[in-house]
């Protein structure tokens, strides 16, 4: 793994003023984001930086990676809090109609290859 100078840099800043991350992410993707996604993106950021410096085999900069990252894979509803319980019952809801429909298909089919 290649290490680059910037990233050590960026880090030891981060490490000395909390919630840098939120303020960095903001400048460059003009985006506002809450301090916990902050955190979890920025990670998802590096990783990205990373795996697309290796594919061109040069380093792209934190801000490329980041202003890719945010147009291309960032979804701002998907969030690492548990799901509702409205998300939770509508999830078992379509479960059963699911099932419910797969089953009168079924029937449906057989009854259409007996006749």
């Amino acid at each position: 793994m290649v290490i680059y100078r910037d990233d050590l840099a960026i880090d030891k800043v981060l490490r000395s003023a909390p919630g840098l991350e939120r303020t960095i992410l903001r400048i460059y993707t003009g985006r506002e984001i809450s301090e916990p996604d902050a955190k979890v993106l920025w990670q998802r950021i590096l990783d990205h930086k990373w795996y697309v410096s290796e594919r061109l085999s040069r380093d792209v900069g934190f801000r490329v990676a980041a202003i890719d990252y945010v147009e291309h894979f960032y979804d701002p509803f998907q969030t690492t809090r548990s799901p509702s319980a409205l998300s939770v019952y509508g999830k078992m809801f379509m479960k059963r109609v699911g099932t419910l429909l797969r089953k009168y298909l079924e029937a449906k089919g057989n009854t259409a290859l007996t006749a």
